[in-house]
This record gives C-alpha cells, structure tokens and sequence, in this order.
C-alpha cells in the first residue's frame, strides 16, 4: 500500500485515494471549467445528452451542494501489465439541493479506474440514475408524525406517573 501511495505522489496525481477524487468530482463542477474537468476525467466517452461541455455545465450547475458518501470499496480488477486497476463502491450515496429546495438522493455503482497516474470515473449514479426528492410536503408531513409520536409519548408517561405515584 506504501508503495502505492508513493507511485501516486510520484506521478504528480492531484488526489491520492479514490475517495479524494469523488470528492473533487463534487468541487469541481461549476463552470466550462467544471464541465471540462468531469468530461476529462471520464473514462470512456460521454454518450447522450451529456456528451458536450454546454449541456454538461448546465447540468452540474443544477446539482447544487452536491457531496457524496462513497461506502465500502471493493477492488474489482487489477491489471498486472499496465498496472491499472478499477475500484467500485457499490453503495455509493450522493446527495444534492434540486428545484425548489428539493434535497435528491441517488445510490448505485461508483466505478473509478486508475491509470498513467490519474484517475478517472467510469460509472456514477449521479448521472443517468434516478433521484429520489424529498420535498418540502414530505418535510413537514414527518415534522407531524413526529410530533404526534412525541405528543403520544408525553401523554402516556403522564397517565403512568399518575397512577403510580398517586395515593
């Protein structure tokens, strides 16, 4: 692992775990700059609707606060000639803020090869997954529950002090 580590400082690699370069993914969104950098840092290239920096930008642009919890990684492959290897972490979770205030959640397969020193991401579920929102009526429909279960709680260790403590 030391050797590792000393390989990747050597080669002038700007992060030095793959959970570091997740996290400049997330940093590092804002602008063309940003948009060329998740672009650049693509393993194979983009197909679809992403596959040019404008639409890119703009979509990075709408994952606002975006952070990710990468979770458990596996080591998948290890290439012994070019010494290339792929990690996954296959309960990756990111979050951001969408429309209106929206908090999204997706989770999947994070794929992250590395290679000639650098890193580069092959699958994120960020992009192409499905998000799950949690808007501001599922907010305040969870404040209720909890109120009502705290309320309920309240009223029944009142009921019990009662009948306990009292002659």
């Amino acid at each position: 692992m030391t050797s590792f580590l000393l390989v990747l400082f050597l080669s002038g690699s700007y992060t030095a775990t793959p959970e570091e370069f997740l996290d400049s993914l997330c940093e590092q969104r804002l602008g063309l700059e940003g948009a060329r950098f998740w672009h650049e840092s693509a393993w194979e290239d983009i197909e679809g609707s992403l596959s040019d920096t404008d639409s890119m930008r703009v979509f990075l642009e709408s994952l606002v606060n975006l952070s990710v919890d990468p979770g458990h990684r596996i080591l998948s492959e290890i290439d012994e000639e070019t010494g290339r290897y792929r990690v996954e972490y296959p309960g990756s979770i990111w979050t951001w803020s969408g429309e209106e205030g929206r908090m999204c959640r997706t989770a999947g397969l994070s794929a992250i090869i590395w290679s000639d020193g650098h890193f580069y991401w092959e699958t994120l579920p960020v992009i192409g997954g499905r998000p799950a929102e949690i808007g501001m009526t599922e907010r305040f429909l969870t404040g209720i529950f909890f109120t009502v279960i705290v309320l309920l709680f309240g009223m029944l260790l009142i009921i019990w002090a009662k009948r306990k403590f009292a002659a």
